[in-house]
């Protein structure tokens, strides 16, 4: 018989501290945002560098919006067991800071000076009228 071999347990990091814009409405006017995240054996922890919601056109000190979830039971990561689970979280959270800092991982921390908040509201408006337009 073959030996069965064992995977040691480790975490799998990810870091994106930048935004992708969007392709449709949907996501508008991001379909990703600044974030990093640590997954280690059935458990997926998220950590998003900007406030709720977006569009302030800053980015907190860490840390940002946190979310965890059970990857096993909820394949979809459609329920977010941080505010019922804090010891997993802050256990997943000191795992993805520590390696963060033992890399050099940027985390964008100023606000951005170009950015306009006016300027999202057009560039929402003129998105519309294309799609209208092509519609």
């Amino acid at each position: 018989t073959a030996k069965k071999s064992k995977f040691k347990k480790r975490p799998i990091f990810w870091h994106f501290p930048a935004y992708l814009e969007s392709y449709n409405e949907k996501q508008w006017p991001w379909r990703t945002t600044p974030a990093g995240a640590v997954r280690l054996g059935d458990w997926k922890l998220i950590e998003f560098f900007e406030p709720a919601g977006g569009g302030s056109g800053t980015i907190p000190a860490l840390p940002g919006k946190l979310e965890l979830y059970n990857i096993k039971d909820d394949i979809s990561e459609k329920n977010d067991l941080a505010g019922t689970m804090p010891d997993k979280v802050e256990e997943l959270h000191r795992m993805l800071v520590q390696w963060r800092k033992s890399v050099g991982a940027p985390i964008p921390t100023e606000k951005n000076p170009q950015y306009d908040p006016k300027a999202r509201a057009v560039g929402w408006k003129k998105a519309r009228a294309r799609k209208k337009k092509k519609g």
